[in-house]
């Protein structure tokens, strides 16, 4: 939407982006969406390669399978964004409640979707020892009582909502729908360890990937 002019508004509970690794995996078809962007080069640069894999041809893209933080992929996509007029980011900001009017929404000339809008009071912040939030638009000087939020509201009237907000989706629940889909009981992780092991090296001095 950022590319193509939408004027659009990002709502983000948190006051910075994600400072410890969640999905620091870059596929290749990852890497050739953030080069339309013109991102690809930077994250290229930085990120941590995987030369082979058991399940890839090399040639396919100039890009293959790396890895990077996520702070900073969403570091470089923010400056993307904020770059442009017609989005508008909001930290630090939640939805409270949503109201459709759906006698309207075949009516592209009108804003049928309306929603409010509150500061996330400073005590439901993640806690990040010395963490500064640099570009955030929102003051920390505000004052909450027991409802969680700093009282500071904004109504928000739009033609379409895009919930990008995880399995535990706030618009998705407002709006009754289900999880489609089926639930694992497989535990899983993923470290990022120096092993003491006798288990034999298969490219000394490389990462490698056990499954």
């Amino acid at each position: 939407m950022a590319q193509t002019g939408v004027k659009a508004m990002l709502i983000d509970q948190k006051s910075h982006q994600t400072q410890c690794g969640r999905a620091d995996g870059l596929e290749s078809r990852t890497l050739e969406i953030l080069d339309s962007f013109g991102l690809a080069d930077r994250v290229w640069a930085e990120a941590n390669h995987t030369s082979v894999t058991a399940n890839s041809k090399p040639g396919w893209s100039r890009f293959h399978e790396s890895t990077l933080g996520q702070a900073k992929v969403e570091e470089y996509l923010m400056e993307y964004v904020r770059g442009r007029d017609s989005v508008d980011v909001r930290r630090e900001t939640a939805p409270t409640s949503l109201e459709i009017d759906y006698n309207t929404i075949d009516d592209h000339s009108t804003f049928p979707i309306r929603m409010n809008l509150e500061n996330v009071a400073p005590r439901l912040k993640p806690h990040f020892n010395d963490m500064k939030n640099p570009g955030s638009d929102t003051s920390s000087e505000t004052h909450s009582d027991d409802s969680g939020y700093a009282g500071v509201g904004t109504v928000v009237e739009a033609k379409y909502l895009v919930g990008c907000d995880g399995a535990h989706s706030w618009v998705r629940k407002q709006l009754g729908l289900r999880l489609e889909g089926e639930n694992s009981s497989d535990s899983w992780g993923v470290l990022d360890i120096i092993p003491l092991t006798n288990f034999r090296e298969f490219c000394p001095g490389y990462s490698i990937v056990l499954c």
